[in-house]
């Protein structure tokens, strides 16, 4: 068949440019066998007409559907479609330029082109101005579409499944795990900043029961590490130290004990420690009720080098300028390494993205590092804009999880080797970037945790 033998029907959809255009699109899809689409902004109404009227009727797994990243897209709505065409369902990431940068004139795909195949070597195809959005569909904006039908070997069909092929290329199979990226590309990509979350949570880590946690790591004799039970006393000389020990809502106490002469001084501790663990039962205020009477077994007076030390008399004892007294029942649990812990709010992952930088094909291929943007264009210019030597530069992700891994000179391993091995198990996204907090200066031998990473059993 010819271009010359059938000429194709080429009509305006309407010539109001606010007819509604769902009506044109419902008709042609009835009549459809599969589509394929380029869009640029989709949303709630575009993808509730696209379900009922071509994918409840066509085939899904020969149709596609790209659309662009910028708003108004609703990436929350086009979240639905994913069941419904898999890797078929492209997601266009945008771009930004160095003098763009910051403003809302961005590249996009900006495609308005339509195939409905019809069999029998008929095809429906639609160009035109109309978004997938509720307002474009329905007739709200001023439009215009035109309507093509002919032959699908004819060259302006060839040439129009050519485009939009060019626009899947161009586009990544969206997963709908990648939202909160989606969504960050969004505000990135727009001063209007829609609203979005900018953070994913991180189920490797639980909170601790009790928490915040008091840790502990004292040294102690022998003897000590095989008892059953402790009753421990702590002077407390800090006022603000004493608030980590509320009876209200009993703090846990994890006390790690080691043998004599293996963790004072010792970086890291030269034993593995025994685990006693209880709450908080007493913390008198000195200065309003101040107890001699409560039964303890142990002490642990200084906490800059703490050792466990035996009470005389199993009451609590007169310590010169104390300000609290904490008392706590420990139960010993045995042996234990150190687990990985977290002080402050839960960790999550922070979403945000990069422009420029290297970004994987759908092979999982690496692409290499663009050249600096000042050694091809620098500003626009004459010859630039002649030339069209201007620079796009693709978002690429950037998760960042900033833990605060208190004293991790207690760990004999490489902290962020163990998170990465155990993280691995909870996580979907590779690349995470984990950023630990420094330490500080002076090592502590008593501090607070709020989440522990899970074991992995």
């Amino acid at each position: 068949m010819t271009d010359q033998e059938t000429q194709p029907t080429i009509s305006l959809c309407n010539a109001d440019p606010k007819a509604s255009f769902s009506d044109e699109l419902a008709d042609a899809w009835s009549k459809g066998k599969f589509t394929d689409a380029a869009v640029a902004f989709l949303t709630e109404g575009g993808v509730d007409f696209f379900t009922r009227n071509c994918l409840n009727h066509q085939d899904r797994k020969r149709c596609r559907l790209c659309f662009t990243v910028q708003c108004p897209t609703d990436l929350d709505a086009v979240a639905q479609l994913s069941p419904l065409l898999g890797p078929n369902l492209r997601i266009h990431l945008g771009a930004k330029t160095p003098v763009e940068f910051g403003t809302d004139v961005t590249p996009m795909m900006h495609s308005k082109v339509i195939y409905t195949d019809t069999g029998e070597d008929t095809c429906t195809v639609f160009v035109g101005s109309h978004n997938w959005t509720a307002n474009a569909l329905n007739g709200v904006n001023c439009e215009a579409s035109i309507r093509v039908e002919c032959s699908s070997s004819q060259s302006f069909a060839v040439d129009v499944r050519q485009h939009l092929e060019e626009c899947a290329r161009l586009c990544i199979p969206f997963n709908p795990n990648d939202i909160p990226y989606y969504k960050a590309v969004q505000r990135a990509l727009s001063t209007a900043r829609p609203p979005a979350p900018d953070a994913e949570d991180v189920t490797a880590f639980e909170k601790l029961p009790g928490s915040p946690v008091v840790v502990i790591h004292a040294e102690g004799e022998d003897e000590q590490s095989l008892r059953e039970k402790i009753m421990l006393f702590l002077p407390v000389h800090q006022r603000g130290m004493a608030k980590w020990f509320s009876t209200t809502t009993p703090t846990t106490v994890l006390l790690f004990l080691y043998p004599m002469e293996t963790l004072i001084g010792k970086t890291p501790p030269t034993a593995c420690p025994v685990l006693f663990t209880g709450s908080v039962g007493t913390n008198n205020d000195v200065s309003v009720s101040p107890s001699r009477e409560t039964d303890v077994t142990n002490e642990i007076r200084g906490f800059d080098a703490p050792t466990l030390q035996e009470v005389e008399g199993g009451n609590i004892p007169d310590v010169e300028d104390e300000l609290y007294q904490v008392v706590s029942e420990l139960r010993r649990l045995g042996p234990a390494d150190v687990p990985i812990y977290h002080r402050g709010k839960k960790p999550v992952l922070e979403v945000s993205v990069r422009f420029g930088e290297s970004q994987s094909d759908e092979a999982g291929h690496v692409s290499e590092k663009a050249p600096p943007i000042d050694d091809l264009v620098g500003e626009y210019d004459d010859e630039s804009m002649r030339n069209g030597m201007l620079v796009f530069n693709e978002p690429s992700p950037e998760r960042v999880m900033r833990l605060d891994v208190p004293e991790r000179w207690l760990y004999a391993h490489d902290v962020e080797a163990i998170l990465r091995q155990r993280l691995a198990r909870n996580l979907i996204q590779d690349g995470v970037r984990i950023a630990l907090k420094p330490l500080k200066a002076e090592n502590a031998y008593i501090y607070k945790a709020t989440f522990v990473l899970h074991d992995g059993s």
